[in-house]
C-alpha cells in the first residue's frame, strides 16, 4: 500500500497534501507496529528464524515511514519560505465583469495553511513562526471572511433580482456603489 500510494496518498477532498501524508504514513506505520507487537506475543514464533526476518523487514518499513513523513514535513517548511503575508495583501472583493456580481477573494493557500497547521501540531512537530502568527489571527480573518461574503451574498442577490426598469432606477446608485469598490481596490 505505501510503495503504491506514496507519491499520491488517497486523501479526503479537504485535507491538505503535507500534512494529510504525513498523517497517512503515521497511520500505516501504527498497523505495522501494532501487527508487530501481535506477533512478538506469540512465545512460540520468537525465536524463529521468519520472526527475525519478518521483525527486519517490519522495522525497515518503520524507518521507511518515519523518512517519509520527514521528507514531508521538509517539504511543507520549504514550501512555506514563500511570503505568506503576501496572501493578506489583496483586495477581498473583486467584481466580475461578464455577470457584474462580486466574488470573494480570500487566498486559498491561506485557507490550507491553516489545516497544514492544525495537523502538523496534531503530529507533534514544530511549526515555523511565521505559519503560528497567521494561525493566530485564524479567528479574526474567518469572521472578516464571513461578513465580506455575507456583503458579497447579498449585492449579488440584490443585482441578480433587479428587472430592467429597476437597473435604470438604481443605476445611479449602483455606478457610486461600483465607484466605491474601484477606489478601495486600487488603494
Amino acid at each position: 500500500e505505501y510503495d503504491f500510494n506514496r507519491r499520491g496518498p488517497v486523501l479526503n477532498t479537504n485535507t491538505p497534501f503535507y500534512g494529510g501524508s504525513a498523517q497517512w504514513a503515521r497511520s500505516l506505520k501504527r498497523r505495522v507496529e501494532s501487527l508487530m507487537e501481535h506477533f512478538t506475543k506469540v512465545w512460540y514464533c520468537v525465536s524463529s528464524r521468519e520472526y527475525v526476518d519478518a521483525y527486519g523487514q517490519a522495522t525497515a518499513v518503520i524507518a521507511s515511514l518515519d523518512d517519509y513523513i520527514k521528507k514531508m514535513y521538509t517539504d511543507w517548511k520549504t514550501l512555506l519560505e514563500e511570503d505568506l503575508s503576501g496572501n493578506l495583501d489583496r483586495h477581498l472583493i473583486v467584481q466580475v465583469l461578464v455577470t457584474n456580481c462580486l466574488e470573494g477573494n480570500f487566498s486559498k493557500k491561506l485557507l490550507l495553511l491553516f489545516d497544514e497547521v492544525r495537523l502538523w501540531e496534531k503530529l507533534l512537530f514544530p511549526v515555523p513562526y511565521q505559519a503560528l502568527e497567521l494561525v493566530a489571527q485564524h479567528d479574526r480573518l474567518r469572521f472578516m471572511k464571513e461578513n465580506v461574503m455575507l456583503v458579497v451574498n447579498d449585492f449579488n442577490l440584490v443585482v441578480k433580482n433587479m428587472d430592467k426598469t429597476e437597473k435604470m432606477l438604481f443605476q445611479e446608485k449602483l455606478q457610486v456603489l461600483q465607484k466605491k469598490r474601484a477606489h478601495f481596490s486600487n488603494t
